[in-house]
């Protein structure tokens, strides 16, 4: 028994224990044991930063364009101009411009839409059946950022448009054609969802008149317009 009491001994005393943990040390002395960063707080990490899941080159993308995600929006946009119409009754004169736009962005500077809107002429009177002319257009639209972040935006636009006015049988009353429309803007406010641009317009194009009496006439359109942008 002695025997076997002296070799347990000796095993016990030829063992290595693990000592304490190195202190971490601070700016005033230790201040505790220095543990080891888990394997999972730093997955959580990676969670949260959105790299889980994603090549180093789809990551690095993702960090260079962080707006590249499709997002809508939505104009309003209110303001005036001064518009020609060749042989259109009051063919010349200033008029009221009323601007609606959405659409979604396909990239951080390429987006496709639609507008409506028009140019009021004069304006139209319940009491009066000879008052009121206007050139109203449904467009599909391309809206351009040609410098990325800048504030800067373009648009170009084509489709249908129609006229009326309020005026006796010998002159065009009414018909309708293709226009086109082109804006430059400029956000001078900008926040999260919410954005205010000057934009100066250029719109023309061709009436062909319901009377077939009448020939086709063109019109050309020029104004600035005051546009408030709601995004998401």
């Amino acid at each position: 028994m002695d025997l076997i009491r002296a070799a347990i001994l000796a095993c016990l005393a030829s063992t290595v224990l693990p000592g304490p943990a190195p202190a971490q040390t601070g700016p005033h002395g230790a201040v505790g044991p220095l543990v080891p960063a888990s394997p999972f707080a730093e997955s959580r990490a990676a969670r949260r930063s959105g790299s889980v899941g994603r090549t180093p080159s789809e990551w690095a993308t993702r960090q260079a364009e962080p707006d590249a995600e499709p997002r809508g929006w939505l104009d309003l946009g209110v303001g005036g101009g001064w518009v020609r119409a060749g042989e259109a009754p009051y063919s010349d004169g200033g008029s009221f411009a009323l601007d609606f736009s959405g659409g979604f962005w396909l990239r951080r500077s390429v987006g496709v839409g639609a507008h409506a809107g028009g140019w009021t002429l004069e304006g139209f009177n319940l009491w009066d059946p000879e008052q009121g002319q206007s050139f109203s257009e449904v467009l599909a639209l391309l809206r351009l950022r040609p410098l990325g972040a800048h504030p800067l935006s373009l648009t170009a636009e084509g489709g249908w448009v129609s006229y009326v006015a309020n005026a006796p049988a010998s002159v065009p009353s009414s018909g309708d054609g293709l226009g086109w429309r082109v804006t430059i803007g400029w956000d001078v406010w900008e926040s999260t969802a919410w954005a205010v641009s000057p934009t100066l317009v250029a719109a023309w194009g061709s009436i062909d008149p319901d009377q077939s009496s009448q020939p086709v006439f063109d019109y050309a359109a020029f104004g600035a317009l005051l546009r408030v942008r709601w995004g998401w």
